[in-house]
């Protein structure tokens, strides 16, 4: 609802409503709903909209809160990715992309490495460009995220078990799951990835246990077809005894025996 909110007041701003009357009549409260629901807004943007919708709505929340949007942009960056990270199944491309903006707007970023926002931007394009530059773009990306990676995996597991959440949002939290374990492999060293493997099938169980059939292709793309995660399946459990699940349930059981 509130981001509905944001594109069409936006689109009346447009129309010719003045920035600082529209501003006046939000008031205190709605500004300060902006700002800390800042996440949702932008997850919504960059799933649904195009990049010159996405710059109208932020451009008028700047203005309507008087704050520039890259200060707002950085006061919730944790909570910016792991609303991204929803999405990032369904939605890779934009997603991807907007993890590499805000890596070139990130001061701590600039601070460790000493590349300029320019700098950052035009390694940002790579990953439009041949497969050897998204190679390089989407380790840059991996390395953006690794600092943030508990925070995501936390903000995951209670999407999971939450009952609020729809079955339908847990699917799908669990294949962006599955796409970031296939990036994030590229960053991360063995005795964190298998760490990673474990919290992610205990994440899993509960959903296993009540729809196993449909449960499976998410579960066969992250424990069998990921490789950084196959070649470490030889201490994991056996998941419940289901046809649909044997597959994955023969692949550790060749990993034991290998």
């Amino acid at each position: 609802m509130l981001q509905k909110y944001s594109i069409n007041t936006s689109n009346n701003n447009r129309n010719g409503v003045n920035n600082k009357e529209l501003a006046a009549s939000c008031g205190h409260g709605l500004r300060d709903i902006w700002i800390d629901h800042f996440q949702h807004i932008l997850a919504h943007l960059v799933f649904h909209h195009t990049k010159k919708e996405q710059e109208g709505v932020l451009k008028f929340i700047a203005a309507t809160t008087d704050i520039h949007i890259q200060y707002i942009r950085r006061c919730s960056v944790q909570n910016q990715v792991n609303e991204l990270v929803l999405g990032l199944h369904e939605h890779r491309g934009g997603v991807l992309q907007e993890f590499s903006h805000m890596k070139t707007i990130d001061p701590s970023v600039e601070q460790q490495s000493g590349v300029s926002s320019l700098g950052l931007a035009e390694k940002g394009t790579r990953l439009m460009k041949g497969s050897q530059g998204r190679e390089e773009g989407l380790q840059e990306i991996a390395d953006y995220l690794f600092p943030r990676l508990l925070g995501i995996l936390g903000f995951l597991d209670s999407k999971l078990v939450s009952s609020s959440t729809m079955y339908k949002e847990k699917r799908s939290a669990l294949w962006s799951l599955s796409d970031l374990l296939v990036l994030m492999g590229k960053s991360l060293d063995e005795s964190t990835l298998v760490g990673l493997i474990e919290e992610v099938v205990a994440v899993m169980k509960p959903l296993v246990k009540k729809r196993p059939e449909e449960m499976a292709p998410v579960l066969t793309s992250v424990l069998v077809e990921t490789p950084s995660v196959k070649e470490f399946l030889a201490n994991m459990p056996l998941l419940p005894e289901d046809d649909s699940l044997s597959i994955i349930n023969q692949t550790i059981s060749n990993q034991r025996s290998g």
